[in-house]
């Protein structure tokens, strides 16, 4: 990554920032994706478990807005609203609410390019359907994460600018799932299941993002004012 920084700063040797003191930037994130899966599930019809082609349509947006402090460090927050549905009968959408804060700090600005460091701590809540075994189930969740991420900027104008951000350098994150219940009525079960609350804690260190496949590339289009 060191070495990238470096050719990188060789070949931009302006030093006119666009984006300065007192600038606020708006963007955000749109996404829409939809999967589809052989899953065995639970039949009441024949009281037992079929396969069955279930599919999820996934879709969230993710508004940002960021002040710069100084011409080299911005701060700012975002909220995000997800969905998925499901084309399993009787099962309810799973739903998602986050929001966190993020400082950022560019190691170089030029009139045209940005190198720069985020860290991002973020809070997210929300219902989420799944299957154990052949049972569909929903249950609350609750994940508080921290992650940094590297990234380029390329400023168009002085009112747009895009932005490609790679995969967490580090990250930390905490999950809770509990409170789950059987989505569907299933003959002879009970409709709670209280062994199927968890919590995980994950810790993870990227020396070499870059390294990585194109799946945690982010590109994002800002607006200036």
């Amino acid at each position: 990554m060191k070495k990238l920084f470096i050719i990188l700063a060789a070949a931009f040797l302006a030093v006119n920032v666009n984006a300065s003191k007192g600038a606020m930037v708006l963007s955000g994130s749109l996404g829409l994706n939809i999967n589809s899966a052989s899953e065995y599930v639970w039949d009441n019809v024949s009281e037992k478990a079929v396969k069955e082609t279930v599919t999820n349509t996934n879709f969230s947006i993710a508004p940002n807005f960021t002040y710069f402090v100084t011409d080299k460090i911005g701060v700012g927050g975002y909220i995000g609203l997800g969905t998925q549905l499901s084309s399993l009968e009787g099962v309810d959408a799973s739903t998602a609410f986050g929001f966190g804060v993020f400082g950022r700090y560019y190691v170089m600005k030029t009139e045209k390019f940005g190198i720069f460091g985020q860290a991002t701590l973020g809070f997210e809540f929300g219902k989420e359907n799944y299957l154990i075994e052949y049972f569909p189930v929903k249950a609350n969740e609750t994940i508080i994460g921290l992650g940094v991420v590297p990234g380029i900027q390329y400023f168009i104008n002085k009112k747009w600018s895009v932005e490609l951000t790679l995969d967490n350098v580090l990250s930390f994150a905490h999950r809770r799932v509990g409170d789950a219940e059987l989505a569907v009525g299933i003959p002879g079960f009970d409709a709670k299941i209280p062994d199927t609350s968890y919590s995980q804690t994950g810790f993870n260190l990227n020396v070499n993002p870059f390294a990585l496949d194109f799946a945690p590339l982010q590109l994002t289009l800002n607006y200036h004012f």
